[in-house]
């Protein structure tokens, strides 16, 4: 190969990856925009890596790595159970989702060296604040809100999420900020974002934001934590009181979960969940190595319940539960495996943005993943497996 050719050669690669990390910062930027600006944006990227034969040019930046193998366990487990389910049709749709962890590959394929990882963190919160401006217009009245709920880009249990990890993250920026000008700017994008979170009436999400509050004020208020703390309480319980969707999603849930327990109405959202999470651990229990397969809970939950609105669900609304229902033991290790895998993928860098990011994304997705499945999460289920192969160092 000629100097001019090998040249030329170089310039296309070079084309190539600056072209999938700008569609990257974009499927970022789209996570809390629009699901299907971000199968678009994300599909291309992919399209682009295997086509053009960045994949087997730049596998040695990620075969290696220490996520490679609990990745693959995974993404192809949901495969094999095919062979074990009772549902075919609804099995093949679950395990398509699999194809998202070639993201992981399709990231890890980007040099960080050369291009800022700050940025996809930033084009997602740039993604969050035009959602939480929605909402803000929601809430003055120039957007409509319907059912008392803002109209969401998504679930409210996703969005509520989404939300939180913004705080969560634009928090660490306030720690690293030393000037006035720039900490009253992320305290003004930071409200917003709990406006949007206020509104999008995820309970889940609120519960996350109260468990992670001693992150975020910690980043926040540094040595005055205890007192900040303490101010943080009140001041939540204040607006929990005040504001009327907290207010009334709150009081939803006690009365579901009192109604489900003391008179056995169990049509309320939390009554399903409940009757969900039952089946999904007998299921566990009757199917303890292989679980049902993948799918199967639609047709099994049946077995263990009469309740028709049950009928309709392919998943018991818990990533655990989904997992150890459909995948068995088997599922139960390969998840743990993947989990421990990215947190410590993050962890020895947690004082980073580069780190910090995947510590707080860990955290929302694991701790909002207790009443839904957000593995499977369009937006969610991306963005682990997007994390997963950013390469931190």
């Amino acid at each position: 190969m000629s100097e001019t050719e090998a040249l030329n050669k170089s310039t296309w690669d070079d084309k190539i990856e600056a072209f999938l990390y700008w569609n990257i910062c974009a499927t970022f930027f789209f996570l809390p925009i629009s699901t299907s600006l971000l199968e678009i944006s994300s599909s291309l990227a992919l399209a682009v890596w295997i086509f053009s034969g960045n994949f087997i040019k730049t596998r040695g930046r990620w075969w290696n790595e220490a996520w490679v193998k609990p990745v693959l366990l995974f993404m192809l487990l949901p495969v094999v159970a095919l062979l074990w389910t009772d549902d075919l049709v609804r099995g093949v749709d679950l395990a398509s989702k699999s194809y998202y962890w070639f993201l992981s590959f399709m990231v890890a394929s980007v040099s960080f060296a050369r291009y800022s990882y700050k940025r996809i963190v930033d084009a997602f919160l740039l993604g969050l604040f035009i959602t939480s401006f929605v909402v803000l217009l929601q809430l003055v009245g120039i957007i409509p809100i319907k059912s008392g709920r803002a109209v969401a880009f998504m679930g409210p249990i996703t969005l509520s999420l989404l939300f939180v990890l913004g705080i969560t993250l634009i928090s660490f920026y306030f720690s690293r900020t030393p000037a006035l000008r720039g900490k009253i700017l992320i305290i003004i994008v930071m409200l917003l974002y709990v406006v949007g979170l206020t509104v999008s009436g995820g309970r889940i999400g609120y519960l996350v934001c109260i468990l992670l509050s001693p992150l975020i004020l910690h980043n926040i208020l540094g040595r005055r934590y205890i007192l900040g703390l303490t101010a943080a309480v009140i001041l939540g319980a204040v607006i929990a009181v005040s504001v009327p969707v907290v207010q009334q999603r709150a009081m939803e849930t006690l009365n579901n979960t009192e109604a489900f327990f003391t008179s056995n109405q169990k049509n309320s959202s939390i009554g399903l969940r409940f009757q969900m999470w039952s089946g999904a651990v007998h299921m566990f229990l009757d199917n303890p190595l292989l679980g049902v397969g993948t799918g199967g809970f639609n047709r099994a939950i049946r077995e263990y319940t009469e309740e028709p609105r049950l009928h309709a669900f392919d998943q018991p609304h818990n990533s655990y539960l989904y997992i150890a229902s459909s995948f068995g033991i088997v599922g139960v290790l390969s998840f743990g495996w993947i989990i421990v895998v990215f947190f410590r993928k993050g962890w020895h860098l947690r004082h980073r943005i580069e780190g910090y990011s995947l510590v707080a994304f860990a955290l929302v997705l694991f701790l909002g993943s207790m009443t839904d499945s957000q593995i499977l999460s369009l937006a969610t289920a991306k963005m682990f497996a997007l994390f997963m192969g950013a390469k931190v160092e």
